[in-house]
């Protein structure tokens, strides 16, 4: 396990290696009170399939082959604690197998869950970033977990070349679910409100750098202590669009692996990150692959409505640039 392969799996790019002939063994041994979770294998192709699931202190030999990637995912809350690629068998006498441990020491550090979602040419608008667990403590019983994740505001806008957007958003931009209030957490876990809960607060607190992109301006001006503003101004030739990220702080509290209440606060400054919208023949044939064989592959045909005028448009900008 590494913290190179706890990003990849952050950011959906780690994969399993080419199938070994070497058998290897691993054991997984669950090391957090309260928190069931599951053991996943990703394969050569990203898709994950379940190899265990573990309540506390329960134990599962794993046999698989060098190069096998796997995930470890909180059953509540959705969120990753660790993951990692099998090693090569043990070079030890009396040693056959691997032993893993799931353990805070293994979380990713508050804030630092990789950059946020990118688009590409095949994901125009990235979703949210997968959860990941970066607290655990324990407090009167209940077990107290922090989660964070990037989310992407509604706040996102596009914009035609030379215009210009102002965001405004304020220090605490999260919203509460779960019927639950900072209060309600706190009554939960039996602390006081703002008192620190193990290695965090019920206050979540912190700030991002903001990104800058070429081709845009972003300027970041703060007139009080909670209202934000964001200027964008699109300076390129191309209709652009800016996505606004904030960095959410959830915080849960649960007992015998059932919610308790749940309190979220996305953190401030936030993220702004920008594309430029320019359809190239990645996107043609992004667009192409979702018609079926039985359409004629004439042009300006193709498909009546929007679609096949987005794909019109595409081949028409993509002959102008050759």
């Amino acid at each position: 396990m590494s913290h190179l392969d706890l990003l990849s799996a952050i950011n959906g790019t780690l994969r399993s290696k080419k199938q070994s002939d070497v058998p290897v063994q691993i054991r997984f041994y669950n090391m957090l009170r309260g928190v069931k979770v599951q053991v996943v294998h990703i394969d050569e192709q990203g898709n994950r399939d379940l190899w265990c699931e573990l309540t506390y202190r329960a134990q599962q030999m794993i046999t698989t082959f060098q190069g096998a990637s796997y995930e470890v995912r909180s059953v509540l809350g959705g969120a990753i604690i660790c993951a990692g690629t099998v090693p090569e068998p043990p070079k030890l006498p009396h040693v056959p197998h691997w032993d893993l441990m799931i353990h805070p020491y293994q979380f990713a550090q508050p804030n630092q869950i990789g950059d946020v979602p990118k688009s590409s040419s095949t994901i125009i608008i990235p979703p949210n970033s997968p959860r990941v667990l970066v607290g655990y403590s324990e407090n009167a019983g209940n077990i107290i977990l922090r989660i964070q994740y990037w989310e992407r505001s509604p706040e996102s806008i596009s914009l035609a070349p030379k215009h210009k957007h102002v965001i405004y958003s304020s220090q605490q931009a999260g919203t509460t679910w779960s019927s639950s209030s900072e209060e309600t957490l706190a009554e939960a876990a039996s602390l006081s409100v703002g008192a620190g809960i193990g290695a965090f607060s019920v206050s979540a607190s912190g700030s991002v750098s903001n990104s800058s992109t070429t081709g845009f301006s972003a300027t970041e001006e703060s007139d009080s202590e909670t209202q934000i503003e964001t200027k964008v101004e699109n300076t390129t030739q191309y209709d652009i669009i800016a996505f606004e990220w904030r960095l959410v702080d959830e915080t849960l509290v649960i007992r015998n692996e059932k919610y308790l209440a749940s309190y979220a606060v996305a953190q401030s400054p936030s993220v702004i990150e920008v594309i430029e919208f320019a359809p190239g023949k990645e996107f043609i044939e992004q667009l192409e692959l979702i018609f079926p064989d039985s359409v004629p592959m004439d042009r300006s045909g193709l498909l009546a409505g929007e679609f096949g005028q987005e794909l019109e448009k595409a081949h028409s900008e993509e002959k102008g640039r050759r």
